[in-house]
């Protein structure tokens, strides 16, 4: 017979498990692609490997980029839109304060 389930564990996997529905940066790409992101998301990058530190990302057409953790990589930061916190939250992106 199998030993029985270990509580503890299946606690942690439900904490985890809102990570696992979480838009992958491909799919939010495809998002923008096809109109269903807010018309302010520009585009979504992957960071790159090669550039340490590089998280995955989100352009805005008025030039401001947030990172997944919810630091601003460019420019000075801005107010988000309830649309635009919806997204990224659907994305597992970090709203800033």
């Amino acid at each position: 017979p199998l030993p029985p389930d270990n509580d503890d564990d299946n606690n942690k996997d439900n904490k985890d498990n809102k990570n696992e529905k979480s838009k992958s940066i491909n799919q939010m790409q495809q998002d923008v692609n096809k109109g269903k992101a807010p018309k302010s998301v520009k585009r979504v990058h992957s960071g790159k490997t090669s550039t340490v530190g590089e998280q995955d990302h989100v352009h805005f057409d008025d030039g401001n980029a947030l990172n997944k953790d919810g630091s601003w990589k460019e420019g000075s930061g801005r107010t988000l839109t309830n649309a635009e916190k919806d997204w990224l939250k659907s994305g597992g992106f970090t709203i800033p304060e």
